[in-house]
């Protein structure tokens, strides 16, 4: 199945269970749920190298690359939570005092 390109092989079956599992979810929830995101592509890529008679040690996303147009939402969606959340304690500090 590999002959000698066995590394080549691997790679490719790691970035598609990778990119399956990161499919399932919405460009939000990697700024919400990484750890749990970062489970389910470990799940995928495990069960995919299985397949492939091959065992994985460990797994650790360390960087997750966007497209702009996501990375700009999600960002503007935190920083106006951010500002709801300042806006209410700000209130809630004001009404008590």
């Amino acid at each position: 199945m590999f002959l000698n390109d066995y590394q080549t092989v691997f790679e490719k079956i790691a970035r598609n269970a990778v990119l399956e599992a990161a499919s399932k979810f919405e460009a939000s929830a990697f700024w919400l749920k990484r750890t749990h995101i970062g489970n389910v592509m470990k799940a995928e890529l495990v069960k995919q190298l299985n397949l492939a008679h091959s065992d994985v040690t460990g797994f650790m996303l360390l960087k997750i690359d966007l497209p702009n147009k996501y990375e700009d939402a999600i960002v503007r969606t935190q920083i106006t939570n951010q500002e709801k959340k300042t806006y209410f304690l700000f209130r809630k500090v004001n009404i008590t005092t």
